[in-house]
């Protein structure tokens, strides 16, 4: 309806002025990089979209949609921007349609030199909840019907203790046997393909 819509959009609208005023605040810059270019990163399991660019002479190049702006980002993190962000419209393709996920995104990307991953999760712990207090008023927010408090500490795990505690899995076995995998989505309902 309409009127969903427009709650959407203003929401959006809202979580993106949080966005920026976040990073503003400590001093970011925000930057535009390119979203055609003429070599698409190598990430092997993201397929880009391809495209043609015509110059006014009748040639033809091959071009590709940006599978994130991180290449262009950090390229101007060498070059002496120490601290940069982008809302990046994304496209990738050869993925499914459906639910949250669409092949075109926007992608929040951010970089700061002369940190490590801890100041970058702590970083990511603070974004989130000052979006949700200049949003919501509150940082409790309720998701599928649990109420979440994400002005609490966050849990700091690592990949595979994550996966130990909250989906019963082994992952350095499951690595190596991905049939353990495949029966523990199956546990959930989910169906994987070969």
């Amino acid at each position: 309806s309409d009127a969903r819509l427009r709650k959407n959009l203003e929401m959006r609208a809202k979580i993106v002025a949080a966005i920026r005023a976040f990073f503003d605040a400590r001093g970011y810059l925000e930057v535009e990089t390119p979203i055609v270019v003429a070599k698409p990163g190598m990430e092997p399991h993201l397929e880009p979209f391809q495209t043609e660019v015509a110059d006014p002479f009748g040639n033809r190049y091959g071009a590709f949609l940006i599978t994130s702006p991180e290449y262009a980002m950090k390229k101007l993190l060498v070059a002496g921007f120490p601290k940069i962000y982008q809302l990046a419209k994304c496209f990738r393709n050869g993925e499914a349609f459906g639910g949250r996920h669409n092949p075109e995104f926007t992608m929040l990307e951010w970089y700061q030199a002369g940190t490590d991953y801890r100041g970058i999760m702590d970083e990511t712990e603070a974004l989130v909840k000052d979006v949700a207090q200049k949003v919501f008023g509150t940082t409790e927010i309720s998701w599928r019907g649990e109420k979440i408090d994400l002005g609490k500490t966050w849990e700091r795990l690592t990949v595979c203790q994550a996966m130990k505690k909250y989906a019963g899995i082994n992952l350095d076995a499951a690595l190596t046997d991905k049939k353990l995998l495949v029966e523990a989505a199956a546990k959930l309902g989910h169906a994987l393909p070969a």
